[in-house]
């Protein structure tokens, strides 16, 4: 799986890409979305969440690459994202 090779694209083009890789590479509890100005991506991103084991793998993709992903716990009821 390699999201550097999927930059984001203008529209939701970008979303589905980044959600069809992450499928793809095996994830079955995944969410991607744009970057919005309150939440943890910088707005133009394309930040993803999927859940793995017991814990979340979130980062984002953006023009000038792919930031590091982080592992986190969850929420309560096992959910990645509020």
């Amino acid at each position: 799986m390699q999201l550097g090779s999927v930059p984001p694209s203008s529209g939701p083009d970008g979303v589905q890409r980044i959600r069809q890789v992450l499928t793809d590479g095996g994830f079955t509890v995944v969410t991607v979305r744009w970057g919005q100005p309150t939440g943890p991506a910088s707005p133009g991103s394309v930040f993803y969440a999927v859940a793995a084991g017991t814990g979340c793998v979130l980062g984002s993709v953006d023009f000038n690459g792919v930031r590091l992903p982080r592992v986190v716990g969850t929420f309560p009821g096992g959910r990645c994202l509020a």
